[in-house]
């Protein structure tokens, strides 16, 4: 994948430059698919409440939204796109964007370790961000 596309599906067209491909976790233990920052906020939310991962969140730089956190959700090659968004509907996420196997949404916090344990999701991140020079 460029930078380009998978910019595209957090909302930022840049010039296509080619990145290394991040090594896949291993898919069928749910705390490896999830990036470490999210993977921290359901350790915060089990343990302190939705307000403290909402504080962690934010406190980390992750995007939150009235209490959800914005995602990017990798799906198995093999899976029904559809299948994806109404899985995330049903945990309450607002899918935002969707680019082949790439699904962007606004989840709540709550809804992150159920995410992880569907079998066609296999990594689950904050959107990239970039950030030009003046």
């Amino acid at each position: 994948m460029t930078l380009g596309a998978a910019l595209c599906v957090s909302g930022v067209l840049a010039q296509t430059m080619p990145v290394q491909p991040m090594p896949r976790p291993d898919s069928k233990n749910k705390s490896q698919k999830l990036e470490s920052h999210l993977a921290e906020l359901v350790r915060v939310f089990a343990e302190q409440g939705p307000d403290a991962a909402i504080d962690r969140a934010q406190s980390t730089g992750l995007d939150v939204v009235d209490g959800n956190v914005r995602v990017v959700v990798t799906a198995d090659a093999d899976a029904d796109p559809w299948t994806v968004q109404n899985d995330l509907v049903a945990l309450g996420a607002s899918v935002e964007r969707q680019y082949e196997t790439l699904t962007e949404a606004l989840l709540p916090i709550s809804a992150l370790d159920p995410l992880a344990q569907l079998p066609e999701v296999t990594w689950v991140r904050p959107p990239i961000g970039v950030t030009y020079p003046n």
